[in-house]
């Protein structure tokens, strides 16, 4: 067993599946013998601001690395653990401590959250060999799904491995059979709200179900990303007359999130960019079916048909499509909604994670909840 390894967790705040994923193994972790963990939180920080060249991300950079070389310093860890950003500017104050803990000789095991670096977008670019080289230093990069290690392959980033995230949801707490039978069927948004993750196709969605004459609500958790995008979608919103079917609700946590849970049937994510969203397995827990879209480890973990519909095309017509065919075929819910709850008790249980970040950095063999 090793017997020195020290983890760097970034907990929340802000409320990220990064940070929440975090603050699961920091709690895990606090306790073990041989492990030290450093967590840390930025209060002040939000999405709108994270991974920017910004003054206040610059000053804490700087003052990251410090303390973090001095815990590497005084602990002399045998292995480090450490969140790898997806974009560049927090990539390169991440690499800084690559680099020392390999010329100290400490094994790095990294974890990407997403499904893949935005530098390594544009290939023949002095960002893109910096970053290969980087990421080349790494003992082992662990990633969400088999899709995003294929990707990887392709450009000779081999030193990585794959298991899925797991999530915590509460004891008992599924959804009911009148949710998924109700004549008013009610459809779940959870993330930041923004473009790109879809939530002006989502709006358009709504609308045309509207106009087909599908009883529907939508119940939207989560921060906006941008402010003149918020005054956009509202406006949208009011222009299409369709106010009284949407609540926004903001940020909520704990109960007041399980209650919105508990009392929808369909979970929308049609986003652009995304890993294994831990929202996408927080629906699966309680039964909900599940929308989204063809990136990342999305469509690893939500087989087609079985545990809801992987949208052929990311636009409002094919989502639509999707919530019309559910909305027709409740017993096609339940079905998927059952489904759902067996993967999640097989694959997906924070039980199941741990275990396997553990074996993975102790070098030993991954068993459950692998893809």
């Amino acid at each position: 067993m090793n017997k020195n390894t020290l983890l760097v967790l970034n907990i929340p705040p802000p409320y990220g599946g990064g940070e929440i994923r975090a603050q699961l193994l920091a709690d895990y972790f606090k306790n073990s013998v041989g492990y030290t963990v450093y967590s840390y939180s930025r209060t002040k920080s939000s999405k709108k601001t994270q991974g920017k060249f910004l003054f206040p991300n610059l000053i804490f950079g700087i003052e990251f690395i410090y303390s973090v070389l001095i815990i590497i310093l005084k602990k002399r860890p045998q292995r480090l653990f450490i969140s790898l950003p997806k974009e560049f500017f927090g990539f390169f104050r991440t690499s800084t401590i690559i680099m020392i803990s390999s010329l100290l000789r400490i094994k790095v095991y990294g974890d990407l959250a997403g499904a893949f670096f935005t530098f390594l977008g544009r290939k023949n670019s002095l960002k893109y060999y910096f970053g290969k080289y980087i990421l080349k230093k790494v003992t082992s990069i662990r990633l969400l799904g088999p899709s995003i290690k294929e990707v990887f392959e392709g450009i000779g980033i081999r030193n990585t491995v794959y298991f899925s995230n797991g999530v915590y949801k509460p004891l008992n707490r599924t959804i009911k059979k009148e949710v998924i039978y109700n004549n008013v069927l009610n459809l779940l948004y959870v993330g930041a709200l923004n473009y790109s993750k879809g939530i002006e196709k989502i709006i358009y969605s709504v609308d045309q179900c509207l106009k087909n004459n599908l009883s529907i609500k939508l119940y939207c958790i989560g921060e906006w990303s941008d402010e003149k995008e918020r005054k956009e979608i509202e406006s949208l919103i009011n222009n299409l007359g369709i106010e009284e079917h949407i609540t926004f609700h903001g940020l909520l946590i704990d109960k007041a999130k399980w209650d919105i849970f508990s009392n929808c049937g369909l979970l929308l994510h049609p986003t652009n960019w995304d890993g294994q969203p831990l929202t996408i397995l927080e629906a699966m827990g309680l039964g909900l079916g599940i929308i989204s879209t063809k990136v990342g480890a999305i469509h690893d973990t939500v087989i087609h048909e079985r545990n809801g519909i992987i949208l052929k095309r990311n636009d409002s017509r094919n989502l639509t499509e999707a919530i019309n065919l559910f909305y027709l075929n409740r017993d096609y819910l339940a079905s998927v909604s059952k489904n759902n709850i067996e993967d999640f008790n097989n694959k997906y249980t924070t039980d199941i994670f741990l275990n396997n970040f553990f074996n993975w950095l102790e070098d030993t063999p991954l068993n459950k909840g692998i893809l």
